[in-house]
């Protein structure tokens, strides 16, 4: 959970979640979130040895192995620290996929290829809280 996320943000970084796991479900999907920094039993997966919350969780189904992890940042978390932890995610046998502001899909870019990873998609939000989800979700 981001400290640095100021509280107009968190709600943005929430809404967009709900949305997102909205899609996914009309999809047939089975989506876990963890919005607010929570931590959902269900929505945890593990890193090297660690379990990690990302803000979602997706299975083809409720009794299935998890095939794609979700992050949402908002302007205030596209940092080098948050890239620590969108290396984690996508460390695993899942798809990471991250969403972020339309205006910061540079900056993530730019965050992303300094630490040597590619992720499966990165999608984006315009000020409207339009979402255009990566292809493969």
């Amino acid at each position: 959970m981001s400290q640095r996320r100021s509280e107009e943000n968190w709600e943005i970084h929430d809404r967009i979640i709900d949305e997102i796991k909205i899609s996914l479900e009309r999809q047939g999907k089975y989506v876990v979130t963890n919005p607010g920094g929570e931590k959902n039993h269900f929505g945890a997966v593990h890193r090297n040895g660690v379990a990690v919350f990302p803000d979602l969780v997706v299975r083809p189904s409720k009794d299935e192995d998890v095939t794609e992890l979700i992050e949402v940042e908002t302007e205030d978390t596209i940092d080098s620290e948050e890239v620590d932890q969108w290396e984690m995610y996508n460390a695993g046998a899942s798809d990471f996929y991250l969403v972020v502001p339309e205006y910061s899909v540079p900056e993530a870019l730019r965050l992303i290829r300094g630490r040597e990873f590619s992720i499966a998609g990165l999608g984006w939000y315009d000020t409207s809280l339009n979402i255009r989800l990566p292809e493969g979700i």
